[in-house]
């Protein structure tokens, strides 16, 4: 996947990025991954990229006691559930009336966890739901 990636840049050199997936520093199947350069990790607390060599030093030196990659970074706005907005049924809907539907059986704590995962970008994106 990684190789095939490297060859479609060649081909298309706007291609700058791969998305690795997580990183768990003490899982050695992941480690791989720091070979690969540059290479970033997504600061979950002001959804900023940061060098993975700066994130490594602060994972040696705090273990899993990290409150933010990027400390220094404002903290990211909250997305609002209401600016989600979904493909339902073929229809693009707010989440806010999708919940109004009646056969909708869903509740506002997932909307609530996947806004505060996904970040600001959430705004931005059309959420699949059926």
């Amino acid at each position: 996947e990684i190789a095939f990636t490297q060859e479609l840049a060649k081909e298309r050199p706007q291609l700058h990025y791969y998305y690795m997936g997580f990183y768990i520093h003490s899982c050695q199947k992941m480690r791989y991954k720091r070979c690969f350069h540059p290479s970033n990790l997504l600061c979950d607390r002001s959804f900023t990229w940061v060098p993975l060599e700066k994130c490594l030093e602060m994972m040696e030196r705090y273990g899993e006691r990290i409150e933010a990659f990027a400390p220094d970074a404002p903290v990211a706005e909250k997305c609002p559930i209401e600016s989600v907005r979904c493909l339902y049924k073929m229809n693009i809907l707010s989440y806010r009336l999708l919940l109004t539907l009646p056969d909708f059986k869903e509740t506002e704590t997932f909307m609530e966890e996947y806004a505060r995962i996904v970040g600001p970008v959430a705004r931005e994106m059309l959420l699949y739901r059926n």
